[in-house]
């Protein structure tokens, strides 16, 4: 069934109480003051808009802790095509399973403009933007999740803060948040072809060990490009410009870091290319050029630093450590 608003069903939260599982609720352009909950019984419906900036759900004057929509108890939800504003909690709150969000704009929140609740999984956030919430502009506290073509700026805390396992983020830009780009603050968490500049921290900072990171850009960033924890790999990525270091690899419980860092391109950071806090690291195969302080700067020991390029740093190599391989 198809229920049109305001034409069949005069509000969303009206549509979305007389759908049954599956329908699809078509959103004509308008302003909506309402917060949409979807509760159990409505797994598989449709809320389609008429288009960003056409259709909008705002959320002045509807009082405290209020959520634009909240996905409380169904799964396999598609919102598309809206924009969601000015909500005293969440912009959207998933709280279930396998939902999928696309060409959404959140904005403008008191708290943070998505959030991923903890045990939710599956869920597909694509093409969305999340910009100028109070709070992050997407956080992601469930494991298995995937952050897709969207784009988180101008928010007063991260742009994307991953606190979940076995989170995907591809292909997305996050700038001009207060501080970091991507932050990931738990183990597995992949970051693939993603951009991060001009955020107030670091472009991006991994807090836990055993995350990836393949292909993405940092530039301009007022910290490090990229910050990793222990068991981290980095292939492929861009760092370029940042207050800091290019790429910092440090380790928040023991000297083994055992990071790979391959095939990176550092360039132009206000201190090193590279910083190695810790040991039995593998430095391999990476560009390291114009960096105001060393190329690579080496503050522990066993590590293994090979086959790299160097142009024009102020030192290419500054060796602290012991027992350091540098071919």
């Amino acid at each position: 069934m198809i229920i049109n608003v305001p034409e069949d069903e005069p509000s969303i939260s009206d549509a979305i109480n007389a759908a049954r599982e599956g329908d699809t609720i078509y959103i004509a352009a308008g302003l909506f003051n309402e917060a949409v909950n979807i509760g159990v019984g409505k797994n598989r419906i449709r809320i389609i808009g008429s288009g960003i900036g056409k259709t909008i759900i705002d959320g002045t004057n509807l009082g405290s802790n209020i959520d634009g929509f909240n996905i409380q108890a169904s799964n396999f939800i598609t919102i598309e095509n809206i924009t969601i504003q000015k909500f005293s909690r969440f912009g959207v709150f998933i709280q279930q399973n396998e939902n999928i969000l696309s060409h959404i704009k959140i904005t403008a929140n008191q708290s943070d403009g998505l959030c991923i609740e903890n045990g939710a999984y599956h869920n597909v956030v694509l093409q969305c933007e999340s910009i100028e919430n109070e709070r992050d502009g997407i956080l992601v506290l469930g494991n298995h999740n995937f952050i897709m073509k969207s784009t988180s700026s101008h928010n007063k805390d991260c742009g994307v803060n991953i606190q979940g396992k076995h989170n995907l983020a591809f292909n997305n830009i996050s700038t001009s948040n207060r501080f970091d780009g991507f932050l990931s603050d738990n183990e597995c968490n992949t970051f693939i072809y993603n951009t991060s500049s001009n955020n107030g921290e670091d472009g991006f900072d991994s807090e836990k060990n055993l995350n990836y990171l393949f292909w993405n850009k940092s530039i301009q960033n007022e910290d490090d490009g990229f910050e990793v924890d222990s068991n981290s790999l980095l292939l492929g990525n861009e760092s370029k410009y940042n207050k800091k270091n290019g790429i910092e690899v440090f380790s928040s419980k023991e000297k083994e870091t055992k990071s790979r860092i391959l095939q990176n391109l550092l360039t132009n950071n206000n201190n090193h290319g590279l910083s190695l806090e810790g040991n039995k690291n593998l430095v391999d195969k990476n560009t390291v050029k114009q960096n105001d302080s060393s190329g690579i700067n080496i503050i522990n020991d066993e590590n293994v630093i090979r086959s790299n390029q160097y142009h024009q740093n102020k030192i290419n190599i500054n060796n602290k450590g012991k027992r350091n391989t540098i071919d």
